[in-house]
Formats: C-alpha cells, sequence, structure tokens
C-alpha cells in the first residue's frame, strides 16, 4: 500500500513537470529547404545532379523539413524558387539549400549554371547563370535564425573554351552570421561525379545525415573523410561556418531514465504494475521535452529581432498619408485614420497596416479612369522618403518602363528583358544617382511597377520613335511621389547596308515640369547588332546622358 502510495506521488509529479516543458514543442523551429539537381544541360549532360536531389530531398523530408524540389531548373525556375524559399523563411526557423549540377566562378563570384543558360563568353554569364551571392543576399533578407548552404557544384567547367580566365571550381565565400556553407571541394577545386546512382559528394552526405547524435560539424567532418578517402586523397570538402547554434540532422533518442525497483513482493499487485508503466512512458516523454527545449533556447536566443514597432508605426503613418491623397484625387470626403497608439503589441500595429494597404489598393483600382500602377512592390512614398533621408548629395531617380522599336523582319524582342536589367544595374552602380525603384546593393534591379496598357500607350504615344507624354509624366511622378523620372527608349532600324541604333534619354524633372532630351546613336555595317554590343551600348548612352543632366561634361551625340 505504502509503495504504490509513493509511486502515484511520483507519476503526479512527472505529469506536472510534462505540462510546464509542453510549451517548448510549440516554439520547435520550422524547417524549409529548397533541393535542385540540374543534369539535362544541352551537350554537357551530368549523369548525377537529378537523383543527387532527389535522393537529398527524400532524405530532409524523413527528417521533419518542408521541402521543395526542383529538376532540371531553367534561370527563371531557379529564381522564383529562391524568393520562395526567401518568403517562407521570413517568418523564422531553419533554411537548407541544396544544388548539384554545374557552377563556375567568374571574376571571383560563384554562379549555378540552370539548364537553358546560353553562354557564349563570360559577359554572358551574369545574364544567364545565376548568382550564387545573390542567393545568399536573398537567405539574409529572410532574418531566420540559422541557414544551410550545401554547394555539390564545383565540376568542370563547361565553358573553359570560351572564358578568358582559366580559373576551375567555384571561388571562396564566406557564410554570413547564422550559416554555414558547404562545399563538394575546396575553393578551386574541382569535385567528380560519382560512378552509381549519387555523385562521390552526396552519396557520403547522405550516408551523414542518417547517423543519428551528430551534430553538423561533425557530420561535415564524416563526409569530408568519407571523400577524401573515395577519391584517394584528390577531393577534399570544405565549409566555412557562422554559426551561433547548434543543429543536428538526425536526434539520438534520449536514454530513458531508469525507473526505481519496487520492493520485492511475493505476488505481483496489478495497480502497482500500471503504475510502473505509466512512470516508465512518462520518464521518456519527459527526457524528449528536455531535450527539444534544450534546442529551442538555443535557436530562440540566436533569433533576430522582429520589425520594431517604430519602424510598423511609421510605416502606418505613411500608408495613411496615401489614403487621404487617393480620397483627395478621387474628390472623396476624407475618413479619420486611426493614429497608432502607444502601448500597441506588433501584431496590433501589422494588423491596422494590412487594413490600410487594402483600403490604399482598393481606392487604386477605383480611381476614375483606371489604376494607372497595377503593382507596387513597396509603399511608395515610404520608399521616396526612405530614400531622400539616405541620398545625401545623390540625385534621387525612378525609372519608368522602357520602349522599343525594331525596324527590319527580325525584331529581337528577347532582347529587351536584358536591356532593362542592363539599365537598372548601371544606375546601381553609380555613386551620384540612387534609384528609388530599383533593388540598391547586390540584389539584382527590377522593376517593381508595371503599367496598364492604355496607360503605357499614353505615355510612349509615338512608341520608341518619340518623347513620352509630359502629361502621363505628371500623373505618374504623383503617383509615385517622385521628383525626378528617367524614360529610355531604344529605336534600332536596319536595311540591306547597315543597322544603326538610337538610345533616347528623357530626364522629367517634376518641380519645374521641364523634360530635356539627350540622344545617341551607334552604326554598325551588318545587319545585325551582337547582343553584348547592343547592351553595352545602352549602358553607355545612358550615363553619358545622367553625367551632362548632372554637369559633369558635355555630351558627345
Amino acid at each position: 500500500m505504502r509503495t504504490r502510495m509513493t509511486l502515484a506521488i511520483f507519476v503526479s509529479f512527472l505529469a506536472a513537470t510534462i505540462l510546464f516543458l509542453s510549451p517548448a514543442l510549440a516554439a520547435a523551429p520550422v524547417k524549409t529547404a529548397l533541393v535542385i539537381g540540374n543534369s539535362d544541360y544541352p551537350g554537357m549532360a551530368l549523369a548525377n545532379p537529378v537523383h543527387d536531389a532527389t535522393d537529398i530531398g527524400r532524405e530532409l523530408e524523413e527528417l521533419g523539413f518542408q521541402v521543395t524540389l526542383l529538376t532540371n531548373g531553367t534561370r527563371r525556375q531557379m529564381e522564383e524558387a529562391v524568393r520562395g524559399l526567401s518568403k517562407r523563411l521570413a517568418d523564422g526557423g531553419v533554411g537548407l539549400f541544396y544544388f548539384a549540377g554545374h557552377g563556375i566562378q567568374v571574376n571571383g563570384e560563384n554562379y549555378l549554371i540552370p539548364v537553358d543558360a546560353d553562354i557564349e563568353s563570360e559577359a554572358d554569364v551574369r545574364y544567364e547563370a545565376v548568382s550564387a551571392g545573390r542567393i545568399l543576399d536573398h537567405l539574409k533578407l529572410a532574418g531566420n535564425q540559422m541557414n544551410i548552404i550545401i554547394l555539390d557544384a564545383c565540376r568542370n567547367n563547361p565553358f573553359s573554351r570560351s572564358m578568358r580566365s582559366e580559373t576551375t571550381g567555384l571561388a571562396r565565400m564566406d557564410a554570413p552570421t547564422g550559416s554555414i556553407m558547404a562545399y563538394a571541394t575546396a575553393p578551386g577545386s574541382v569535385a567528380a561525379d560519382g560512378e552509381g546512382r549519387n555523385g562521390v559528394y552526396t552519396k557520403n552526405l547522405l550516408r551523414a545525415m542518417r547517423t543519428p547524435g551528430m551534430d553538423i560539424y561533425d557530420t561535415f567532418m564524416q563526409v569530408r573523410r568519407g571523400v577524401i578517402k573515395d577519391t584517394q586523397g584528390r577531393q577534399t570538402p570544405w565549409e566555412s561556418s557562422s554559426l551561433i547554434g547548434k543543429f543536428y540532422f538526425r536526434e539520438k533518442k534520449p536514454e530513458p531514465v531508469a525507473a526505481p525497483a519496487p520492493p520485492a513482493a511475493p505476488v505481483p499487485d496489478p495497480e502497482t504494475e500500471a503504475l510502473k508503466a505509466q512512470l516508465l512512458a512518462m520518464q521518456q516523454q519527459m527526457a524528449t521535452l528536455q531535450e527539444q527545449a534544450r534546442q529551442n533556447a538555443e535557436l530562440v536566443q540566436a533569433r533576430k529581432p522582429d520589425q520594431s514597432t517604430e519602424e510598423l508605426k511609421a510605416q502606418l503613418a505613411a500608408m495613411q498619408r496615401q489614403v487621404a491623397d487617393l480620397r483627395q484625387q478621387a474628390d472623396m470626403k476624407p475618413q479619420p485614420a486611426p493614429a497608432p497608439q502607444d502601448g500597441q503589441t506588433e501584431e496590433e500595429l501589422k494588423a491596422q497596416l494590412a487594413a490600410v494597404r487594402q483600403q490604399v489598393a482598393a481606392l487604386q483600382q477605383n480611381r476614375p479612369g483606371g489604376p494607372s500602377i497595377l503593382r507596387t512592390d513597396t509603399d511608395s512614398l515610404a520608399a521616396q522618403e526612405k530614400a531622400r533621408g539616405q541620398a545625401g548629395d545623390r540625385l534621387v531617380l525612378s525609372v519608368v518602363p522602357m520602349a522599343f522599336r525594331w525596324q527590319g523582319n527580325h525584331p529581337k524582342t528577347e532582347w529587351h528583358p536584358k536591356a532593362r536589367q542592363r539599365l537598372l544595374e548601371s544606375l546601381t552602380k553609380r555613386e551620384d544617382v540612387l534609384p528609388v525603384f530599383s533593388a540598391v546593393g547586390e540584389l539584382e534591379p527590377v522593376h517593381p511597377y508595371t503599367l496598364n496598357e492604355d496607360r503605357e500607350t499614353a505615355l510612349w504615344p509615338s512608341g520608341a520613335a518619340g518623347p513620352p507624354d509630359t502629361r502621363t509624366l505628371k500623373l505618374i511622378a504623383k503617383e509615385l511621389h517622385a521628383d525626378t523620372l528617367m524614360a529610355v527608349a531604344v529605336d534600332q532600324r536596319s536595311n540591306k547596308i547597315r543597322a544603326r541604333i538610337f538610345t533616347l534619354c528623357y530626364i522629367y524633372d517634376a518641380r519645374k515640369g521641364e523634360l530635356k532630351t539627350y540622344s545617341a546613336s551607334m552604326a554598325q555595317p551588318d545587319m545585325f547588332f551582337p547582343m553584348s554590343d547592343y547592351l553595352m551600348f545602352v549602358q553607355t548612352s545612358v550615363n553619358q546622358s545622367l553625367d551632362e543632366y548632372l554637369g559633369k561634361k558635355r555630351g558627345w551625340w
């Protein structure tokens, strides 16, 4: 009787302990992975990457990851998948990016090769391949607490004959804070495909991931030993780490706490035996909870703080001003907007901000004549105010969509996106210009908005052959809260003798209502321009236009 009472008290204590530890389970970090394997390269196929990616994805799913698998991906598919990974990681957790396929370095920068890459020279790489540095930027932007990047992409350069540089393998990249980067071989070295289903590196990686109880450093150390052994020392995997927490691919099951042996009894008591079984099950559950709580505490300590309430208040105030402006344009009666209150939580501020954004979208859609701007990736007023605060002596410049015209039987419409990209890239590299509507830094510049068909026709009434409409520019500047707009048109004409290309650069000062025009042209005896010459001419002529506009030099056309 006394033994039964003691066991009952102990079981009650364990039940209370489990209830205390249970909230730690709710905080368990989400694990998200993007796995890419490219094999079907035209004329330079690889045997293992698709198998490698498939097997890695299946193993990660068994380990609790939410996996997105992409095989034989094009450049656009790979970029969209990376953006999707960044968005999913914005809520926190552990991120993992794995790539198997061709990878090269050009001028010290690493690129992952999609299956639709059309690379004829080094100049094409940055436009046809996916920058590894850009992938790191997307992961850093997500702000989650831990990222793992694995690149089995150091095979022989398939484009070496068309490259000026003879550099092999991938260049060294340092892992950002909270990340670890793992390479199939050391920087500047070449990794080998395997003879079986998997490559040498991924075969050993799969084996190490299945070993329970090893943290991430021990996992990659085991991979390194296996690869060196399999290749007889010709290939040495390498890692760069800035982790600030521990991680295990496969947890080791905790040893159950030994249950105290009850006093010997001549005849087993059924109730006592039932309490023993309940005690053992609770002890095992408590051991599991303790281990998970320990890991969660380490990850929570490393977690990046959420957006401050002050930033949310500033965004909310900017959006409310935009609602007031739109209501004034629509001749609607202003409605008082609730101001941010002291003591509001971040969740309350985010909910209020989302409601105001919905009002802005509805007012833009219901504006007389329809919306001119169909999509914006950021609040235009907040973007302009932030840019003016950071610009200093730089010109704050917004860019509207370009116009193109091809006169002849062979229009190169597929060159248009590359021309837009080159234009915005050249702007981000200038020290005297701050482009508001293109990403600043190492991210690829993109247009954050598009015009509807009627408004774009109104903007370019003569297409690329004539200037943009000043009234439309004025309206766009008002909607974007912009002081200075740039509009660029490219007009290409060819005949049987030669081809000529014109670049027309228009800079509109919204405060003065002035439109200045700068033009340049280039002729070539052949009927067609090489794409590299075409893009370089667009970049050079736009830079020359800005130099003259800013009074740096006289025009040369």
